[in-house]
C-alpha cells in the first residue's frame, strides 16, 4: 500500500513539473516572457516553434516517465514484519524458518556473499587458536 502511495507521488511530482515546463513555453510564446521582463526586443508569436518544443518536452517526458516506472517495479520493499531467530538468524516466512541467506536470494536482486563481522570474526579465530594449541599440547604430552 505505502509503495503505491509513493509511487503514485513520484510519478505526479514528475508530472507536475513536466508540464509546468509545457506552460511556460507556450507561457513565453503568447506572452513574449523575455520581452515583458527583461526589455528584449518583442518576437511575434511562432505556433510550429512552440509545437516542436513541446513535442520535444513531451518525447523527454516519456522518456522520463518509462525510466521512471522500470526503475520503480525494480525496486522490491521489505514490507511488514519479519520475525528473526536470535540463535540460528533464520527468518519466519509463511510459517516456514528459512535463512536468511534463501530468503534474500528469493525476495531480493542483491548479491549474497558470506563472511564474518568482527566480533565473530573474532570468536572464530580464538576458538580455533584454542583449539590448535589443545591439539600441539596432546601431541607433545605424548613425547
Amino acid at each position: 500500500m505505502l509503495k503505491k502511495m509513493i509511487e503514485k507521488r513520484i510519478i505526479l511530482g514528475e508530472l507536475a513539473c513536466f508540464s509546468c515546463v509545457m506552460l511556460m513555453l507556450w507561457a513565453d510564446e503568447f506572452f513574449d516572457l523575455p520581452h515583458r521582463i527583461f526589455g528584449t526586443m518583442a518576437t511575434p508569436v511562432n505556433y510550429s516553434e512552440a509545437l516542436f518544443e513541446s513535442a520535444v518536452v513531451a518525447f523527454l517526458g516519456l522518456v522520463v516517465f518509462s525510466v521512471t516506472h522500470y526503475l520503480l517495479r525494480k525496486i522490491k520493499y521489505l514490507e511488514g514484519f519479519l520475525p528473526i531467530c536470535d540463535a540460528c538468524g533464520k527468518i519466519n516466512f509463511g510459517g516456514r524458518w528459512i535463512p536468511a541467506h534463501e530468503y534474500l536470494a528469493k525476495h531480493s536482486e542483491a548479491l549474497i556473499s558470506h563472511g564474518f563481522c568482527p566480533s565473530c570474526a573474532k570468536r572464530e579465530i580464538e576458538g580455533l587458536e584454542t583449539g590448535i594449541t589443545h591439539h600441539f599440547s596432546i601431541l607433545t604430552s605424548k613425547k
